[in-house]
């Protein structure tokens, strides 16, 4: 079992994020006059469904023996702000997620698949969002080098 924590500090639209071995990261909703270039949290949440894909998909790769160049992936959310600014009628979930992956190696179309399939069963952010009721789909592409 793992225990993350991340502390955080802010006022406004800009948070500061401190994890244990010290990375901060600044996530700020990009406005007029505001300089601060960074994810907000919405963004956040599509780039840790990233993350959490190319790392389970490493893993699973490296445990079947396929040999991988890179993964890349492209997550795009739908959502409406206007519940966030009061709206009642409006989730303040996504409506929905797309994600693209495609997978650079030696990969069959059938070996994709299989990826595919594990990485989406073990992804704990991919789980997470689907236990929200928030609906995904994805598409997985292989390309041969």
């Amino acid at each position: 079992m793992m225990t993350l924590t991340v502390s955080s500090h802010g006022v406004g639209v800009t948070t500061d994020h401190r994890v244990a071995d010290g990375l901060e990261i600044t996530t700020t909703e990009r406005m007029p006059g505001n300089t601060v270039q960074a994810l907000n949290p919405m963004e956040t949440i599509l780039a840790a469904l990233n993350g959490c894909l190319v790392v389970v998909a490493s893993m699973v790769a490296r445990q079947h023996g396929w040999e991988l160049e890179a993964i890349n992936v492209r997550s795009r959310g739908l959502f409406d702000p206007r519940a966030v600014m009061g709206e009642a009628a409006f989730a303040t979930t996504f409506e929905r997620i797309v994600t693209e992956v495609t997978v650079t190696g030696s990969l069959t179309a059938q070996e994709v698949a299989l990826l595919a399939g594990e990485v989406e069963r073990r992804c704990p952010v991919q789980t997470l969002l689907r236990r929200a009721n928030v609906p995904t789909e994805s598409t997985w592409r292989g390309a041969v080098v």
